[in-house]
């Protein structure tokens, strides 16, 4: 069966609107037996990709998590709030495909609510699922145009546990970088001009700020790219996306090649994706492609498979035809 919003479901599954309801509680009671989309034909399929490196402590909290929102579920199994956040409990535990069903019922349930959208575009970007991840986040962007903004709670606080991102921010940011990955990059540009201009703190800039300037460059816009540079003050007072910061500041500064590399062999975990990439295109910029391609290569062996950093660098290597194993995640 074909929904309206072109995801794909076993034939039966919702011959009206709530024949659903018995597998979303068997969903949210972790009945073992949950349908695949058949989009994950092309894409990763379930168990096909590494699982997310948490801790023991990190994994059992996550798990507790989701066990508190399973229940919330199956006492109101439409409420959105509960679809949300079902969904995003069981992505941050890497049970994407999961996550993706359970956005595709909240968004059959609630067709006007682009929270669904969003977050399922975020999970396809996940799963290397470009075309689906924009045909969703530019839905979005088409729901929230006339919307008031929201902030958007996160499920992963930082330190000071002040959320830095909004709906609208969201949808436009992930919308750039699944574009960037696709390499239509003037619609790419148009998306992180959205998203800067309803960023609404230095985080959220910042992070936008380093996807624009990288754009730009790749289009090859470098006086653009320079005086877009100049505006970004390097004393900011950020909470979480410092290695974005950082990377503009490579760029700020002209950083030899000694001293990037330095700086990149003492990240770890997600940093490494972050930061790394970043510190691959600056490389790239300066000509350095055998150094930027080394960069890229160890992103892939120490980083996070879910990390965009990690997607990024992925691309690039695909590109150059030198990670041809990792083709099927096209």
């Amino acid at each position: 069966m074909i929904l309206s919003d072109g995801a794909v479901v076993a034939e039966g599954q919702w011959t009206c609107k709530y024949r659903h309801l018995p597998w979303l509680l068997l969903l949210a009671i972790n009945f073992p037996a949950i349908p695949v989309l058949a989009q994950s034909l092309v894409c990763p399929p379930r168990g096909a990709y590494p699982m997310p490196m948490l801790s023991i402590s990190a994994r059992q909290t996550m798990e507790q998590q989701l066990t508190n929102v399973q229940r919330q579920v199956a006492s109101d199994p439409t409420n959105p709030e509960h679809l949300i956040w079902l969904g995003r409990r069981l992505a941050y535990l890497g049970r994407y495909h999961d996550a993706i069903e359970v956005f595709s019922i909240g968004y059959q349930l609630h067709p006007l609510d682009a929270r669904f959208l969003r977050h399922r575009g975020h999970r396809w970007i996940t799963l290397r699922c470009l075309d689906s991840a924009v045909s969703d986040l530019r839905k979005a962007a088409a729901l929230v145009r006339r919307q008031a903004d929201m902030t958007e709670p996160d499920g992963i606080p930082n330190d000071r546990n002040i959320p830095t991102s909004t709906l609208k921010s969201n949808i436009w940011y992930h919308l750039g970088l699944a574009l960037y990955l696709k390499r239509d990059d003037k619609a790419a540009l148009q998306a992180w001009k959205q998203c800067l201009r309803v960023s609404r703190n230095n985080d959220m800039f910042v992070a936008t700020a380093n996807w624009y300037h990288l754009t730009l460059l790749r289009l090859g816009r470098h006086r653009t790219a320079s005086r877009f540079l100049a505006k970004v003050d390097p004393g900011m007072d950020l909470m979480e996306n410092h290695d974005y910061l950082e990377i503009l500041r490579l760029y700020q500064l002209s950083t030899s090649q000694e001293d990037v590399m330095k700086a990149f062999r003492s990240r770890e975990g997600l940093s490494t994706a972050s930061f790394g990439y970043g510190l691959g295109c600056y490389l790239l910029h300066r000509g350095q492609k055998e150094a930027a391609r080394e960069v890229f290569k160890s992103i892939l062996d120490t980083s996070p498979w879910g990390s965009f950093g990690f997607m990024a660098a992925e691309y690039e290597l695909i590109r150059w035809d030198e990670a041809p194993h990792l083709r099927l995640t096209r």
